[in-house]
């Protein structure tokens, strides 16, 4: 269980959305950054298609109310948690009360927030994604607000500080650059890829390349 503290508008719950239903007037949704949702949620072992909170403006501060693992992708910002940096695109776990604060970019603009097991809301034409035009989905069918609760469904990982380097980063040139489809773990050079198939694990004891697995490094 998460708690809001402080959010601002268009922030909701998504997943990679509802194709197949735009001759019902129904809009697909989902991320609008759909790989950074995919290696977030493949980072903590989710289904690839699990929920998240989408940010589109900050900051955005939430309270763990329960252990969680988590991951913020998508954009550079300054993460805190309970005031300690926490890089992004890096797998990091909290313990009940832990305070997650998400300030404004350095570089990319929607964020990810993902969490082990991915965020619990109703699924309506088989997705999680919030519908602002049609109010369904997601939370209520709206943005989220200061004081809302989000259930998850996943226990925390035994493991953390591990993640991916993330594509096109022009401004840190000190990062190696990579394609959109590949990303590179941080504790070896095997590639992260979103794919069907599960790859064997590498030296670093992660398993890349699943949609479903937990990290036993």
């Amino acid at each position: 269980m998460i708690t809001i503290l402080e959010t601002s508008a268009l922030n909701t719950v998504q997943d990679l959305g509802r194709p197949g239903y735009r001759n019902l007037g129904v809009g697909t949704s989902g991320a609008m950054d759909a790989l950074a949702l995919q290696v977030g949620n493949i980072l903590l072992g989710n289904q690839i298609n699990d929920a998240c909170i989408e940010l589109q403006t900050y900051p955005f501060v939430l309270r763990f109310d329960a252990p969680a693992t988590f991951a913020v992708t998508g954009i550079d910002a300054a993460i805190e948690l309970d005031g300690r940096t926490v890089l992004p695109w890096m797998v990091e776990t909290a313990a009940p009360g832990q305070v997650l604060r998400v300030g404004p970019p350095k570089s990319g603009a929607r964020g990810y927030i993902c969490l082990a097991g991915g965020i619990e809301v109703p699924v309506v034409l088989g997705s999680r994604s919030t519908q602002l035009r049609g109010s369904f989905g997601g939370l209520d069918g709206r943005p989220l607000e200061a004081g809302d609760t989000l259930k998850t469904t996943g226990a925390a990982l035994d493991v953390a500080g591990y993640g991916a380097l993330p594509p096109l980063r022009r401004s840190m040139p000190w990062l190696p650059q990579r394609t959109a489809k590949s990303f590179t773990c941080v504790r070896c050079p095997q590639p992260i890829t979103p794919c069907s198939r599960p790859n064997p694990s590498s030296g670093c004891g992660i398993p890349h390349g699943a949609l479903r697995r937990r990290a036993t490094a």
